[in-house]
């Protein structure tokens, strides 16, 4: 979705985006984060690495690529608002951001 706007998916990187994620939205969102290249090493949608910084703001237990099915990082409820890694198959609403 967000490539056909030239864009791609919102990246929570620091702890004031997901901040702002978790005001904003309620229900599953996709973040710009997931390891569909290679299992294990998750990448940004900017092409960043994932430096490991942000393991707080997922949920206990997490990413844990739960049947070996689990590629993309989604946040998910109840309250607080976490981040998961999910199947990319699943409908979830998406955050689009783009570089001006």
């Amino acid at each position: 979705m967000c490539a056909s706007m030239e864009s791609r998916l919102f990246t929570v990187k620091d702890i004031d985006r997901f901040h702002l994620l978790q005001t904003v939205f309620r229900g599953g969102l996709w973040v710009g984060l997931d390891d569909m290249v290679t299992k294990g090493v998750y990448v940004w949608s900017d092409g960043q690495l994932f430096d490991g910084n942000t393991t707080d703001m997922f949920l206990p237990g997490e990413p844990n690529d739960y049947g070996r099915a689990e590629d993309c990082i989604s946040m998910q409820p109840p309250k607080p608002y976490k981040l998961n890694d999910d199947a990319c198959y699943k409908k979830f609403h998406s955050v689009c951001e783009k570089t001006m």
